[in-house]
């Protein structure tokens, strides 16, 4: 269930299924899967709305999110990686060095988790 290297968005899409019902495609059951079973949840943005996740296997940053919100339900959901700069100008709590190690906030599993200080 890793996010390949290669991989930097997530986009679920709503479809109908055989009932005629709106249901998530496989992009969503396998975002809601990553969030819930394999990403380490960090922080929210201000709004609520927003997480920041962090992959345990090569530390890179992810950010959950609803771009159609609007929506009934908040439309489907996307998980898009984040740069360390997108992360420091978006979740101001948390800073981060310029070669990516964490300089605020205890370091555990080699630099791969943040902890909210």
């Amino acid at each position: 269930m890793k996010i390949d290297p290669s991989e930097t968005l997530l986009e679920g899409k709503w479809i109908r299924d055989c009932h005629n019902r709106v249901a998530g495609d496989d992009a969503c059951v396998r975002i809601q899967n990553l969030t819930h079973d394999y990403l380490v949840r960090i922080t929210t943005d201000e709004s609520g709305w927003d997480s920041l996740y962090q992959d345990p296997a090569d530390g890179r940053f992810w950010e959950f999110f609803y771009p159609q919100g609007e929506l009934q339900g908040c439309g489907p959901p996307t998980l898009r990686n984040l740069t360390p700069s997108e992360v420091k100008d978006k979740y101001q709590s948390w800073r981060i060095a310029p070669d990516e190690t964490i300089i605020e906030g205890r370091l555990f599993e080699d630099n791969l988790e943040l902890i909210r200080k």
